[in-house]
């Protein structure tokens, strides 16, 4: 069974925390909504161009255009602890992977924001947020959180651009690699990625992706070696 522990680690010295990495926006002033408060408005809804880019092991890439998706919220709770979405998006080409990120569930609490994949049941059986799924903080913090261990892991970071552009990435390895992105505006979805290699590497991007210049970040959960 693999433990946990939490590890709080000092950045760099020359590294000092930025107003703009935590919940203050770029006009200086103190955010009372998280970005992602968007994505538990039931019914919100956000069309994003696809692009789908194919590199073979062992031949030069090759970029296509795929049919938009639309990703929507289709159901939202609220309990005493938390609030809870569930999103899905349409895939015509049948591109998006089972991690996607936001396909799912996501639960907000005031620690921050999980995503669950896992995307068929109720909301009420989704489990309260767990912090080892969790893509973003709050109040709003750069981070980097990796759980797991030796050539299985999972790695979640999260920054922004010191305005209005907070995004979240996923990384995961277990045999073949992946990952994820997310970044969010005030309207909610600005973009999202994902990505796998095996035999190859397919990218797939929706929207007009970027990532902004990425802080050095604070390393908030790691695991301990697994015990017999």
């Amino acid at each position: 069974m693999r433990t946990l522990a939490l590890v709080t680690l000092a950045g760099c010295a020359a590294s000092a925390p930025r107003p703009a990495l935590d919940n203050v926006d770029n006009r200086g002033g103190h955010k009372t909504e998280p970005p992602w408060a968007p994505l538990f408005e039931r019914g919100r809804a956000w069309t994003l161009p696809v692009t789908v880019t194919t590199t073979p092991e062992d031949g030069p890439a090759s970029t296509r255009a795929a049919a938009a998706v639309t990703c929507r919220v289709v159901a939202t709770a609220t309990t005493a602890d938390d609030r809870r979405a569930r999103i899905t998006c349409t895939d015509p080409d049948h591109v998006l992977a089972s991690y996607a990120l936001p396909v799912g569930y996501l639960v907000a609490t005031d620690a921050g924001l999980s995503h669950y994949p896992d995307n068929d049941g109720a909301l009420d059986e989704v489990p309260a947020q767990d912090p080892d799924f969790r893509v973003m903080r709050w109040p709003l913090v750069a981070f980097s959180q990796r759980i797991g261990q030796l050539e299985a892991f999972e790695t979640y970071e999260a920054w922004s651009d010191g305005a209005d552009l907070w995004c979240a990435v996923y990384y995961g390895q277990a045999g073949d690699r992946g990952g994820a992105e997310l970044c969010l505006d005030a309207g909610g979805i600005r973009s999202a990625r994902q990505w796998m290699s095996e035999d190859g590497t397919t990218d797939v991007v929706l929207g007009a992706h970027r990532l902004p210049p990425r802080p050095a970040l604070t390393t908030v959960l790691t695991s301990l070696p697994q015990h017999e």
